[in-house]
């Protein structure tokens, strides 16, 4: 982990539009520390979908998306994958911390505690699946 964010978006939002945001703030942030490797999960096919879908009008979600989307064409190491909602728990921790704030919250190079112990239970658990033992050996 490079960098993650935890933002309040106001109002209520559909799902898919929420994970497009949040797809959006996590690019911005890629752009802002000026990462050349950019790899941003999601656990929504349909945002996914939307964003890489170069015919797709997204105008109608959020106008500067299309930029940001353009943008991200451009950088060669720049890739957006599905992941599974219940194998996404940080995303969801830094979810639902950002019910409780008003301002957006970065951390570069290291994670907060409450999050740093999400992805040790995760490893945990990982390490126990066989599937997972030769990410962590």
């Amino acid at each position: 982990m490079i960098a993650c964010l935890s933002s309040n978006i106001h109002g209520p939002l559909e799902p898919t539009l929420a994970k497009c945001l949040a797809v959006e703030q996590a690019f911005a942030l890629a752009e802002k520390i000026k990462a050349s490797n950019i790899w941003i999960e999601s656990d929504s096919l349909e945002a996914i979908k939307l964003i890489q879908d170069t015919g797709k009008d997204i105008f109608i979600i959020r106008p500067h998306l299309k930029a940001k989307k353009n943008r991200m064409k451009l950088l060669s190491n720049s890739i957006i994958t599905h992941i599974r909602q219940e194998d996404n728990r940080v995303a969801h921790t830094l979810a639902r911390y950002a019910l409780h704030i008003e301002t957006q919250k970065v951390w570069f190079k290291e994670a907060p505690c409450f999050i740093q112990a999400v992805i040790r239970e995760e490893m945990l658990m990982c390490k126990m699946n066989s599937q997972c033992s030769s990410i962590f050996s």
